[in-house]
């Protein structure tokens, strides 16, 4: 399923830069006034998974509770100026509700956003729960007697791999690729079987 992701007076710059730094399946869609955010706030179409906030918005904190009360789901990034950005954060550490769903994010560290966009979205394929609680049955086997040689071994590491939505990679000693999984792949636009063996 295709992420949507919009921004809210993020600016041309950003929004090129974004363009470029984020790869499919993300969908992203730019609001380019507060207008026509408030327009889909009203009208409760806010068609979008996360949010960014860009660093001119007026009343950020304002506009991230209308989003909250309209789309709970919606997950929400803000943007700010280094400057902002630190009073931000005092005011979300002395009052820590006013900050709850929303991830902080400064203009001086723009090339940690796509990356954490991109995370954001991750979920595993067919919602399965990889929490460690369900981990941990499965954890020791591996720990205990993975090796190259036990084909049940690798099937482990197989089926962990595969169903995991998030993006993994293994390296053995030497630092080679010995498995990766289609979100790796699909996420930095690799092929798998160029990868394996190689080097990472």
């Amino acid at each position: 399923m295709t992420a949507k992701v919009s921004l809210v007076n993020v600016g041309n710059e950003l929004w090129s830069y974004l363009c470029k730094q984020i790869p499919p399946p993300v969908a992203l869609s730019n609001f380019t006034s507060e207008q026509q955010l408030t327009v889909a706030l009203k009208t409760g179409k806010l068609d979008a998974d996360i949010i960014v906030l860009g660093h001119h918005l007026k009343n950020p904190l304002k506009v991230s509770k209308w989003i909250r009360t309209v789309s709970p789901e919606t997950r929400i990034f803000l943007l700010r100026k280094p400057g902002d950005f630190e009073a931000m954060q005092k005011i979300f550490a002395d009052t820590p509700e006013l900050g709850d769903g929303i991830e902080l994010s400064s203009t001086a560290d723009i090339k940690k956003l796509p990356p954490s966009l991109i995370i954001a979205n991750s979920k595993p394929a067919n919602d399965t729960d990889i929490s460690p609680q369900r981990l941990e049955p499965i954890l020791p086997t591996l720990t205990k007697k993975a090796s190259a040689n036990q084909a049940a071994d690798i099937g482990i590491i197989d089926d962990l791999l595969s169903h995991s939505g998030l993006g993994l990679v293994l390296l053995n000693n030497n630092f080679a690729i010995t498995h990766l999984n289609d979100a790796i792949c699909t996420l930095l636009m690799l092929d798998k079987d160029t990868c394996l063996n190689k080097p990472i």
